[in-house]
């Protein structure tokens, strides 16, 4: 769903229980002032973009089949019957390829044009444009009359000007008599309003009354009545269907014409019977020949509330302003309720359509020591073949999804990732139990790494050395896969935390992050760092694009269910190219140069389209898999996740997304 059309629609339900609450409240009548300010707060809600989400999302009217277009990373079927020592099963051997060929494989995804939403928002945006014509054409005569009809005779302005000053008017609304049979009205905003009365009105009235209806255009120019115009001109062209605007602009109205009576009566508190009689001498010459008030208007009111008014204006009745404590009270309410969005909506996820891989899905399941787990088996079926054509929808029917993996129990010592080597003769394992093993498949040697803990682990394309990264020593060392010995140490300041390591496709590069934070990129060649970033929160996977010219860090605290960030920076320079409101990251994975793929530690993962800033496809896997996938670059359990699309609603950490644009310059 569009997020403006997501945004929108909620705040337009929000404010639905605000009004009913408000009607209740002030049922009987009550504060004027106060009644004007908490429909004022209603307005406002409606076009209050949400800052504050809660974690409540409900799916709508369903969209469409969608079209899912995607290959996963390309696997070609070679299975090398290779023995581990003690075991006669097989272990499934990764093709030869450079990171750039595996990770590009992925091709980008496709949806269908039209969508329920759409039709929505393009009736809804239609109406308002049609409200905005219709409005902008009325303003505009009003303007034509008023330039040739209109006068500014001085001694008006001279009386307006003394009424003025007993306000603490400091600016004083010009005053023009205008030939047209209308309400005395308040028109225009800003400094630009003016006071306008009708000429045949004021030779009616005698000079106390005429001074009234003068006295209650001041109060609406100096309560800031022409300003609620704008915003209700605002709301109402974006909200016309809404029947809440049009009630609250009834009840603004009624609170507004009460006010201004009580500051009529409050200055004229000896001639209360002449506001009176020049109210119902205005409604009389009304009745004769009436026209209807022009946007950004404030007139005198309607008749139908003019009985109650009548009765206030005799009595005397005057309102007392809102007390300071009211004052805070209606500042706290409008801080908590206006940014926050309750809920939000989504569209029904269709059913994927999968490309077909090349090969037959291979599932790796690890045993529990060294000794006995490396089993490989074919999955029961292979994925149907894709259309040829990318812009050619397939016409055989969907595929069902298989369901997801079920949660593994952790049990003592059970391996939880691997890393592989790019040609697959390679493997590392780690245990729940921090054992660390680094195999050789061609020559059946396992070798015990658990001497120097490492928390990350990422192979060099040559697939005969690879680089850890560990917590305590805060060493970043290169290692030989045949010997299973340290090389060399590529960094010698002591960093006591890092966090994750990935290397760039060419291998002549590499990156680290740590839990400070810190990011930084290493030059093999010269043995030194060429780029030094810093995130705002801890750094659990770095990973580099299939082509290099990109580095997305998965920041965050895992020990938390915050929403984390993502970012995403040129790599070769300190700049921030994006910057992704995401689920609580713990791992990062290109699809393709502009699609990233984002693992919460929750089990959650979402496929982001970095072109657009929106999540294209989800799923859900075990989250054991997010962090085996966090620990190696090359481990591929994000890549293999099944993606179904989504609709283009923000995620509920990412609801205020079409924002995000004019932050991305900072991290």
């Amino acid at each position: 769903m569009n997020p403006f059309l997501n945004m929108a629609i909620v705040n337009a339900v929000t404010v639905i229980p605000l009004a009913l609450l408000a009607t209740w409240l002030f049922r009987r009548g009550g504060n004027a002032p106060l009644q004007h300010a908490v429909w004022v707060l209603v307005l406002v809600k409606l076009i209050t973009p949400p800052l504050v989400s809660l974690p409540m999302e409900f799916a709508v009217l369903p969209a469409p089949a969608s079209t899912v277009r995607m290959t996963s990373v390309a696997i070609e079927p070679q299975m090398q019957s290779l023995s581990t020592p003690g075991s006669p099963t097989q272990l499934p051997v990764k093709p030869q390829h450079t990171p750039a060929t595996a990770s590009s494989a992925s091709a980008p995804i496709g949806y269908a044009n039209v969508y329920w939403s759409t039709v929505l928002f393009a009736i809804w945006a239609a109406g308002s444009v049609i409200w905005i014509v219709v409005q902008s054409v009325r303003g505009l005569r009003f303007e034509s009359l008023i330039l040739r009809r209109s006068q500014c005779p001085d001694d008006l302005q001279s009386e307006c000007t003394e009424l003025a000053q007993r306000l603490g008017i400091v600016h004083v609304p010009r005053v023009c008599v205008i030939d047209a049979p209308m309400s005395p009205m308040l028109w225009g905003f800003g400094r630009r309003a003016k006071l306008l009365f009708p000429v045949k009105l004021a030779a009616r009235l005698p000079e106390e009354g005429r001074a009234t209806l003068l006295m209650h255009e001041l109060a609406h120019y100096r309560r800031g009545d022409h300003r609620v115009r704008l915003l209700e001109l605002l709301v109402t062209g974006l909200f016309w269907w809404h029947p809440v605007v049009w009630w609250a602009r009834r009840k603004i109205e009624e609170a507004e014409e009460e006010c201004c009576d009580a500051w009529v009566v409050e200055q004229f508190p000896q001639s209360p019977r002449r506001y009176a009689e020049a109210l119902l001498d205005t409604i009389d010459f009304l009745c004769e020949q009436k026209r209807a008030l022009p946007p950004l208007a404030s007139g005198l009111g309607q008749a139908p509330f003019l009985r109650r008014r009548l009765t206030q204006i005799m009595q005397g009745a005057t309102l007392p302003p809102i007390q300071t404590t009211t004052r805070w009270a209606l500042a706290g309410l409008a801080l908590a309720l206006l940014p926050l969005q309750p809920f939000s909506l989504s569209a029904a996820i269709p059913e994927r359509i999968s490309a077909v891989s090349t090969a037959d899905d291979i599932q790796v399941d690890l045993g529990k020591s060294s000794t006995s787990g490396i089993q490989s088996k074919r999955s029961t079926a292979q994925r149907r073949t894709a259309a040829a054509d990318e812009n050619t929808l397939p016409t055989t029917p969907p595929l069902p999804r298989a369901p997801n993996r079920p949660a593994r129990t952790r049990k003592a010592g059970e391996i939880w990732s691997t890393a592989v080597s790019p040609d697959g003769r390679f493997v590392i394992r780690i245990s729940t139990l921090h054992r660390i093993t680094l195999t050789d498949v061609s020559r059946e040697i396992d070798m015990d790494l658990s001497s120097q803990p490492f928390s990350a682990v990422a192979f060099l394309p040559d697939s005969r050395s690879f680089l850890t990264v560990g917590h305590t020593d805060g060493r970043i060392l290169q290692w030989d896969a045949a010997s299973g010995k340290v090389l060399r140490s590529l960094l010698d300041e002591q960093v006591s935390s890092w966090n994750t390591v990935a290397v760039s496709p060419e291998g002549e590069r590499l990156v680290v992050g740590s839990r400070t934070g810190q990011i930084v990129v290493f030059d093999f060649n010269l043995n030194e760092p060429t780029l030094s970033l810093t995130a705002p929160a801890a750094v659990n996977s770095v990973r580099f694009s299939p082509n290099g010219q990109l580095i997305a860090a998965a920041c965050g605290n895992w020990m938390t269910t915050a929403s984390g960030q993502v970012l995403v920076y040129d790599a070769s320079e300190p700049r921030l190219v994006h910057k992704l409101a995401s689920v609580s990251s713990g791992a990062v994975s290109f699809a393709s140069d502009e699609e990233l793929i984002v693992g919460g530690w929750n089990g959650r993962v979402q496929l982001w389209n970095l072109t657009s800033g929106q999540v294209v496809a989800e799923a859900t896997i075990d989250k054991n898999l997010v962090a085996a996938a966090s620990f190696s670059a090359d481990n591929p359990a994000l890549r293999e996740a099944e993606l179904s699309p989504v609709s283009a609603t923000p995620t509920q950490d990412d609801n205020f997304s079409f924002l995000r644009g004019f932050f991305d310059a900072t991290p």
